[in-house]
């Protein structure tokens, strides 16, 4: 069994469109497009389209954002130009944008992609493939924008946009984390599982159809962990990991999630971010004693869920979620199918890596422990693989689990 490694990256300024456009997208993914290139690997570019329709109604009148537009749409034709992809990403924050005293002003009452209306995400999907296509496919003739991530991870409830992306022509969603939730924005508690793909229903990104109504949903890896931030705590995080979790990880790993963090502070204090502003709302609307209680606990020892993510894990700790997420389907009843590519979706942020560092160590571990059964492989060719295999009964649906330990514990 193959492993199709897909190293996704969420392309975007941050939640409140804030940030300089060239120092935290574009040099940062020209450094990630070159150590890609070093080690054979191709990325996924999923393009946030909603700031950059702003920049190109802002570039009449400031000179400034018609060239972060023109070198937006350059580094991508080189994404393509290079064998790796870019697909469609938006923030519907973006559909009310302003630019006032010189600062955009979004709009976090549309943080949710369904806050749109049906006509508004038809619009989204139709005018965010018809660019993409018209941008790329010169560069490269089998360049299709056929996938999407919602901004933030908000894409419930998603009947329409389930029928939207079918309409629109796309084939393939990944804004499923299993586990994850954050509600009322979303709630992948009951995602159908935490690696292996499925076609949805015509009403739920969740739940996998039978009768191939859907869309392909390929989600981003997590596994299951049993956590302790209490124990974290008194341990200490490279402690814990070694004796309860039984992985390693080196002195430089933590150093270099610290100076991550710290930078990150100093681009985008959390108190400034919309998405921890909702939340607090959201949190004081549902709180409770009940609610205090279970949190509490929690951090006795509770379970969390962790996402493939080359920007919060370690090399160790990344290589051992993708152990457990391939074993758990190999148990699910796949074990000796050779010559099948298992699809594991990774997610990054360049805006919050201060440096490629981490991204290099995690290829190289992924390589030497891997060896020939690894693929780097595109979103794209993920999609129209798993979407053939699976609407033609070839592999059944699947429910994978697995348990994995986590050295990020804010993630």
């Amino acid at each position: 069994m193959k492993i199709g490694l897909i190293l996704s990256n969420d392309w975007e300024l941050f939640g409140d469109g804030s940030g300089d456009y060239f120092d935290i997208q574009h040099r940062p993914l020209e450094e990630m497009l070159c150590v890609a290139e070093d080690h054979g690997a191709r990325l996924t570019v999923m393009a946030e389209v909603g700031q950059q329709w702003a920049h190109q109604q802002l570039s009449a009148d400031h000179a400034w954002a018609g060239k972060i537009a023109e070198s937006w749409e350059s580094i991508l034709k080189d994404v393509v130009r290079q064998g790796s992809d870019v697909q469609l990403h938006y923030h519907p924050q973006w559909s009310r944008h302003k630019y006032i005293a010189g600062r955009w002003q979004l709009d976090v009452d549309k943080w949710a992609l369904t806050s749109l209306s049906p006509d508004e995400i038809r619009g989204v999907f139709r005018k965010g493939k018809y660019y993409l296509d018209q941008l790329l496919k010169p560069v490269r003739d089998d360049y299709e924008c056929i996938a999407f991530r919602a901004g933030a991870y908000c894409i419930q409830p998603s009947k329409v946009v389930i029928r939207e992306l079918l309409d629109a022509g796309m084939i393939c969603d990944t804004s499923v984390t299993h586990g994850f939730h954050n509600p009322p924005f979303y709630d992948f508690r009951n995602a159908n599982s935490n690696c292996f793909p499925w076609i949805t229903g015509e009403d739920d990104v969740c739940v996998a159809d039978e009768q191939l109504q859907g869309v392909l949903e390929i989600p981003v890896c997590s596994a299951t962990t049993i956590d302790s931030a209490v124990v974290r705590r008194a341990m200490g995080e490279r402690h814990f990991g070694r004796y309860f979790l039984g992985v390693n990880a080196s002195k430089n790993d933590f150093e270099w999630l610290k100076d991550r963090e710290k930078i990150l502070q100093l681009r985008y204090p959390i108190k400034n971010r919309p998405s921890a502003i909702r939340n607090r709302v959201t949190d004081s609307l549902r709180g409770s004693m009940v609610d205090s209680v279970r949190w509490a606990a929690g951090k006795v020892m509770g379970r969390r869920d962790v996402q493939l993510d080359y920007d919060n894990l370690s090399p160790s700790m990344f290589v051992k979620c993708i152990e457990k997420a391939v074993e758990s389907v190999e148990n699910s009843g796949l074990k000796g199918e050779d010559a099948l590519i298992v699809p594991v979706m990774a997610s990054g942020h360049v805006k919050t890596m201060h440096n490629c560092e981490n991204f290099r160590r995690i290829l190289s571990a992924v390589e030497e422990v891997f060896g020939d059964r690894l693929i780097y492989w595109t979103l794209r060719e993920a999609a129209r693989y798993w979407n053939g295999r699976l609407r033609s009964s070839a592999v059944p649906h699947l429910t994978p689990t697995s348990t994995v330990p986590d050295d990020n514990p804010d993630h």
